[in-house]
């Protein structure tokens, strides 16, 4: 009888664990299989089996679940959902910077400025950015510092280049303006090996931290920086693999430095073409994608720049088309010229496409927005003596130096 007994003990305590083993397979299933409808942009179908995992005993406290739904609730702009799911997650995790983040962008969204960056300071502390370890430490420094005397030799460095314009500067302000406590860690190579760098080595040097690591990492960004300069003259797709892999290798080294102080939530702020597929000559091999390899499903990325800023009505030649605003650009380096904003014309290919090409054309780089085949912009350029000037390009699907370009429409 006691045989008996235990028998049954054993059969139940095998059957408990059973189920336990069902409820982790269908619980990992319903995840990948949400995820890879995300994958698929099929929002609503990858929404149906993330709800199923949420509904199973661990779901309730898997972050990165609970993210993902977030995320989705936002895309189909459920946001009173969206936003209990953020708010669940700090349940879990109060110091989630993911989340006070998204909550920040509903309450922005909402008209809610103040309350809106409340959450935002709460999120900005850990901020990845596309600078060299050198130009993001005197940022650093210039954070701590009472006036912008850092600030402005650091944009004598960056001066000609896309990141050295007032916009840049201007937002690196509201940056120390509203979140104080944020701080920058640069994953670039030392594109400023012959400004920044130097000075950097300098000012450690004066400040007796010739022997840190802070020194030798300076030293190994200045020569990654230098390196990718010189194969940039002879093997333009082998320079940017190069450029990558040490933004990934920079990228990691920073992180793994903030996992030791149990700092693991971080955002970044990098250039679509590290973030998704471009088309671009690192289609195989941009960060994003390595960073995936490594990190899996903690790693969420955000291609800002499919995001118009508004949607406006063009008139072009007598027809009124649906134009996305993408923004503007401080082109204030090219002599004779302010600024320049960005449209894309809604299905105005087939109107376009049979008109003239002039001889200039804008890589897809000089773009705030991805662009593909069969798109047409219009730009509106800001002339230094206040007049302005609108032009109209077509992509007909033209590869140069490895990337699309938009050919200027000779309007009639």
């Amino acid at each position: 009888m006691a045989v008996f007994n235990y028998s049954l003990l054993f059969l139940q305590l095998y059957k408990e664990e059973v189920d336990i083993l069902d409820n982790t397979y269908m619980f990992e299933n319903y995840i990948s299989i949400g995820r890879s409808f995300v994958a698929e942009k099929n929002y609503l179908k990858a929404l149906k089996f993330l709800k199923k995992a949420y509904a199973c005993p661990d779901g309730k406290k898997d972050i990165d679940l609970i993210l993902d739904l977030a995320f989705l609730y936002d895309k189909i702009s459920h946001f009173d959902l969206a936003e209990k799911m953020y708010k669940r997650v700090l349940e879990i995790d109060d110091s989630n910077a993911i989340a006070y983040y998204g909550l920040g962008i509903i309450l922005d969204d909402d008209g809610l400025y103040e309350e809106a960056i409340e959450y935002y300071k709460k999120a900005m502390r850990d901020l990845f950015v596309e600078y060299p370890y050198t130009d993001a430490q005197f940022l650093n420094l210039w954070m701590q510092a009472d006036d912008d005397e850092l600030l402005d030799q650091q944009f004598k460095d960056w001066e000609g280049t896309a990141g050295g314009t007032e916009i840049v500067k201007n937002f690196l302000k509201q940056i120390k303006k509203n979140y104080p406590n944020t701080v920058f860690h640069g994953t670039d190579v030392g594109h400023t090996w012959h400004s920044t760098g130097p000075r950097y080595l300098k000012y450690l040097k004066s400040t007796g931290q010739m022997d840190t690591e802070e020194y030798q990492r300076a030293l190994l960004n200045i020569q990654q920086g230098k390196r990718y300069a010189r194969i940039c003259q002879t093997n333009e797709e082998a320079a940017e693999q190069y450029r990558e892999d040490r933004m990934v290798e920079n990228f990691q080294r920073s992180y793994q430095e903030l996992e030791e102080t149990h700092r693991t939530d971080i955002m970044g702020i990098y250039g679509n073409a590290h973030i998704v597929n471009t088309g671009y000559l690192n289609a195989e091999y941009y960060m994003a994608k390595q960073l995936k390899e490594s990190y899996g499903e903690k790693l969420h990325t955000t291609d800002l720049t499919q995001e118009p800023q508004r949607i406006d009505t063009l008139e072009v030649s007598g027809k009124t088309y649906t134009a996305f605003y993408y923004g503007e650009q401080d082109i204030s380096a090219f002599t004779d010229y302010k600024s320049r904003k960005f449209w894309r014309l809604e299905d105005a290919y087939e109107d376009f496409k049979d008109l003239p090409k002039m001889h200039e054309f804008l890589p897809s780089d000089n773009y705030p927005v991805r662009i593909e085949a069969g798109q047409v912009f219009a730009v509106e350029y800001l002339l230094s003596d206040g007049s302005t000037e609108w032009r109209y390009y077509r992509s007909d699907g033209t590869m140069q130096d490895g990337q699309l370009i938009t050919m200027r429409i000779k309007m009639e």
